[in-house]
């Protein structure tokens, strides 16, 4: 990518950041995505960086969920995070996505006219520190928070041409006990977000919020 298209794009990240400091995270972009240069803040989601085509999403009922990869971001520290830790993390935002969308709609196993290729990458990972998590402090400041980073695209399974891009950096939401796992936010975040791109569909759809949604 252009190294001035590199620095809009972390300028559009910090722009996302301010006012949420223990919700959003920075990440560069991975390379992941063939470009960045559509995405844009959302004021009302810190920590995401969207593209979206308009109407594009009400256009398909059918899914292809595609394995998420691995690929650190240039500041990410992944090095320390065992490789199986990892790989159980991409499986587990595959699978909330294939949930959310299974309930509704139909996950089909190959491309073709009508369906929306789901792509996604975890580009940064942040372990969790439990007992911090459990101090009264977490819900001021985020103490001992984990969260993550992952970029994600849909495209159509014809054509090719993409109808929505996502870079996500997200902490979990403050609070006291976010559970005793390392790894519990980084998942919270993931399927918060499976969960949000859910409810997109939905609306593109006119369909009203399922039960529960966020």
């Amino acid at each position: 990518m252009r190294r001035t298209a590199r620095a809009t794009l972390l300028a559009l990240l910090a722009i996302a950041t301010v006012g949420c400091a223990a919700r959003a995270r920075r990440a560069e972009p991975s390379g992941f995505l063939a470009d960045y240069d559509a995405l844009r803040p959302l004021e009302a989601e810190p920590g995401v960086l969207r593209y979206e085509h308009e109407g594009g999403l009400g256009a398909y009922a059918r899914f292809l969920i595609e394995p998420v990869r691995i690929l650190a971001h240039p500041g990410a520290n992944m090095d320390r995070i065992p490789t199986e830790r990892l790989e159980e993390l991409a499986l587990d935002l595959e699978t909330a996505l294939r949930t959310e969308l299974d309930a509704a709609y139909e996950v089909v196993d190959a491309p073709g006219p009508g369906v929306l290729r789901v792509r996604a990458a975890i580009t940064d990972v942040e372990p969790a520190t439990p007992l911090l998590n459990l101090h009264p402090a977490t819900k001021i400041t985020g103490l001992g928070l984990g969260g993550a980073s992952f970029e994600a695209e849909g495209v159509d399974g014809a054509t090719g041409e993409r109808i929505f891009a996502v870079l996500v950096s997200r902490e979990a939401a403050k609070r006291i006990g976010s559970g005793l796992g390392e790894w519990a936010d980084a998942r919270q975040v993931m399927r918060d977000w499976a969960a949000q791109f859910r409810a997109r569909v939905d609306a593109a759809h006119a369909k009203p919020p399922a039960a529960g949604a966020r």
